[in-house]
């Protein structure tokens, strides 16, 4: 798995300009000037324990995890965070990761 992820994640580089893809548009410019990518979740079918599968449910009943992604400008991935229960929403993972990459920060500086 953890080579699949170097070979399919490429993390983007803080210092690189605006996407032309952005910065030649003057309806997305003013609003994603400063973004790197863009999230967003899917849903994989799955296989878990009885005990677990009320978590794992999804809106539509099925049993799944909940995968996020971000992809770049480019489409490329940059951040994949598999293994969440189906029942999870994506706003709620994205604010799980923005709070974890803050504490790595805290602890390295």
């Amino acid at each position: 798995m953890v080579e699949l992820y170097t070979a399919i994640v490429k993390q983007p580089d803080a210092n690189q300009p605006t996407h032309p893809r952005v910065r030649n548009d003057p309806k997305m410019f003013p609003y994603f000037k400063d973004c790197l990518g863009a999230p967003d979740g899917t849903h994989i079918h799955a296989h878990v324990p009885d005990g677990d599968q009320v978590r794992y449910r999804n809106r539509k009943g099925d049993i799944s995890q909940n995968v996020l992604g971000m992809c770049t400008f480019d489409e490329l991935f940059c951040y994949v965070l598999p293994g969440w229960e189906g029942s999870a929403h994506d706003c709620f993972k994205l604010l799980w990761v923005m709070t974890l990459f803050r504490r790595l920060a805290a602890t390295r500086s």
